[in-house]
């Protein structure tokens, strides 16, 4: 698909528009995009005695999957 313009309202409710634009034969709605942090993936050249940092646990706890 190409692209040559476009625009887009940031916004945390869902979609809504001036009355006047509804009788426009333009989409209107909601494309949702997520941003998640997923397992960590270890070097496989870690030594065996290297052990994941504390600020990096405490990030995927709080944002990650494990």
């Amino acid at each position: 698909m190409e692209v040559t313009e476009g625009s887009a309202k940031i916004r945390s409710a869902g979609p809504s528009d001036v009355e006047e634009d509804y009788a426009l034969p333009i989409r209107a709605g909601v494309i949702p995009i997520q941003t998640q942090v997923g397992p960590l993936i270890p070097d496989r050249r870690n030594l065996d005695s290297v052990e994941i940092s504390e600020h990096i646990a405490n990030f995927q706890r709080n944002r990650g999957t494990g």
